[in-house]
């Protein structure tokens, strides 16, 4: 991903401990001229998750002091941001309905 996207790139940090289990543990900013392009960048920052042995069906553990019940699946968050594209590989990953 850096050697593909490092020019776009403008930030890449990691994500402090107290905020990785429902984010993660890395964080990416870049920007992108066209709309394209950044679907690209989503798309093949996912595989290579995937690749590295990200969890498919992962579900997101429910915070009972929050506000709003987020997506609990990477599934239900492509559906709801309308990620087709994400949906497609993740579903062909594997993923199973939430």
């Amino acid at each position: 991903l850096l050697r593909r996207y490092g020019a776009q790139l403008r930030m890449v940090e990691r994500i402090p401990d107290a905020l990785s289990g429902a984010m993660g543990n890395q964080m990416y900013v870049a920007v992108f001229p066209t709309q394209e392009e950044m679907d690209a960048f989503y798309a093949d920052v996912l595989r290579e998750l995937l690749a590295q042995g990200a969890d498919v069906n992962a579900r997101r553990q429910q915070n009972p002091a929050a506000l709003s019940s987020g997506p609990k699946s990477a599934l239900e968050a492509a559906r709801r941001f309308g990620r087709s594209d994400s949906e497609r590989i993740l579903k062909e990953a594997g993923a199973e309905e939430p």
